[in-house]
């Protein structure tokens, strides 16, 4: 094929660059595009080709503004009858990445049937913890928190099903190993006679004693450190059996914190705690969590306080869960009346922004 005869160059641009795309004359070398910069390179002074816009007093740095509808990065267009440079070949697309591998849950159920006093509490249930967060469980009373957490904590063997310990069925580990991972606070622990504060306490640190590593001063630290955590320091030499109802439940908080589990496991922490040991304990808990790093499961009746403290509520009940999520996602006035049979409605507490429940308003005829 006969190419047309080029046009002169534009005024001003050498003959090696070749003219702007906007002349319609071939290009000099056809195996590079003519972008803005190159046509402006060594032209600082030239007068812009036809269609191109100078920027007014443009400096020799300055480079020159393309035409219209042109991009920096667009090549410009061979003239009518030019062979276009071949395409390079496209590297081949990498792999995609294999999707990532579910962390392994810290407590899971599989399938597992639960039963209290020989009746069916849940049938084929599915659940797992996840690792470092706070999960309180929910319901109403009789809905199966209790009975869900002691399968948690090897306390009641399920009757179908498993139950799993960071990934190994519970069932083949040993009770020393399952104690070393997993520490649980029951709801009416039974205080052993004649025992002082601090021996109860020390005896969380059972777990991590043997033949050959006896009592050390170390597990005397970490005893003396629970009792103060829990504001027991000064009680330690009393009797555990004449202390108030709220202070024992301190002392075997501080039992479990002693016992440095990674998993925690607590069932009902708060009973018999006034609103300020309450949130105390909560508060506890939370920095357990938040500087340990310790996975905690609890259960709780104060629904506001389980929203401001938990990562994640579950409510169980008619056998199953549910609701499972965030605080705002579970605590609902759907799921408050379905769970609890109780009509409120649920506003940011104004000290936390977490889900305050305020009951609907009885009226009086």
């Amino acid at each position: 094929m006969t190419r047309p005869p080029a046009a002169p160059p534009t005024r001003g641009a050498t003959p090696e660059t070749g003219a702007t795309p906007e002349t319609g004359a071939t290009p000099t070398t056809p195996t590079t595009g003519v972008t803005p910069a190159t046509a402006a390179a060594g032209a600082s002074r030239a007068t812009p080709a036809s269609g191109a816009t100078a920027a007014t007093g443009a400096n020799p740095e300055t480079r020159a503004t393309p035409a219209t509808g042109a991009t920096p990065e667009t090549r410009a267009t061979p003239a009518s009858g030019a062979i276009a440079p071949a395409a390079a070949t496209a590297a081949p697309a990498p792999a995609p990445a294999a999707p990532p591998t579910p962390p392994t849950p810290a407590l899971e159920v599989r399938g597992v049937t639960l039963t209290y006093e020989r009746a069916p509490v849940f049938e084929g249930l599915d659940l797992s913890i996840t690792e470092g967060e706070v999960t309180t469980l929910i319901g109403a009373n009789g809905s199966g928190k209790s009975t869900l957490l002691k399968a948690f904590g090897r306390l009641l063997a399920p009757t179908e099903g498993s139950v799993h310990l960071e990934g190994a069925p519970m069932r083949k580990l040993s009770a020393r190993d399952v104690a070393r991972r997993l520490a649980i606070l029951p709801q009416k622990p039974l205080t052993p006679s004649a025992t002082s504060v601090r021996d109860l306490v020390s005896r969380g640190r059972h777990p991590h004693q043997s033949l050959f590593r006896p009592w050390t001063p170390e597990d005397s630290r970490i005893t003396d450190a629970a009792l103060a955590d829990t504001g027991l320091l000064e009680l330690a030499d009393r009797d555990a059996a004449s202390l108030s109802g709220g202070q024992l439940q301190r002392a075997w908080i501080a039992l479990v914190l002693a016992q440095q589990s990674p998993i925690i496991l607590l069932d009902e922490p708060t009973t018999f705690l006034d609103l300020s040991h309450q949130l105390d304990v909560l508060r506890l808990v939370r920095t357990i969590n938040r500087e340990r790093g310790a996975t905690v499961v609890m259960v709780l009746h104060d629904l506001s306080l389980a929203g401001r403290f938990s990562d994640r509520l579950v409510v169980v009940g008619q056998g199953r869960v549910i609701a499972d999520g965030t605080p705002w996602e579970v605590l609902t006035p759907e799921v408050l009346r379905a769970a609890f049979d109780l009509d409120a409605m649920v506003v940011p507490d104004p000290a936390s922004g977490t889900p305050l429940i305020v009951p609907a308003v009885d009226t009086v005829s």
